[in-house]
């Protein structure tokens, strides 16, 4: 069976001076130990010119362990991305894709099956 593949892509309007260091920021989670994580865009339009950001950001990928303090740790980790030479009015394009899924939930959990349950199957969800 292939594994599981969950596509997102993004946009972000920068649009005030106070918020474009926290906005330049993209935080990605998954687990290594099941997922695979690709980018696949990151990028600016700035004044209609798209501006490719691949290999001027700086991308670290940091251990997240959210319930450390319960003395849980799942494994999880975050890709972080510093997006540089953000400025007001620029838009922040990004899409990625992770690969696989929990073992535990291969047999019993279908992302598919609930997008049947809560849209009709007419529907277009996604394009």
């Amino acid at each position: 069976m292939d594994a599981k593949e969950r596509f997102n892509r993004f946009a972000k309007l920068i649009s005030n001076q106070r918020n474009i260091h926290q906005d330049s920021q993209i935080e990605i989670y998954f687990n290594p130990s099941f997922e695979e994580l690709k980018i696949n865009e990151l990028c600016i339009y700035r004044n209609g010119q798209k501006i490719d950001k691949h290999l001027s950001s700086s991308i670290k990928v940091l251990q997240r362990e959210l319930e450390f303090e319960s003395h849980i740790l799942s494994g999880n980790q975050s890709a972080v991305i510093l997006v540089d030479d953000v400025r007001i009015g620029d838009i922040i394009i990004y899409s990625y894709i992770i690969k696989g899924s929990h073992p535990a939930t291969k047999t019993i959990f279908s992302p598919p099956a609930l997008i049947t349950l809560m849209f009709p199957s007419s529907a277009t969800i996604f394009e």
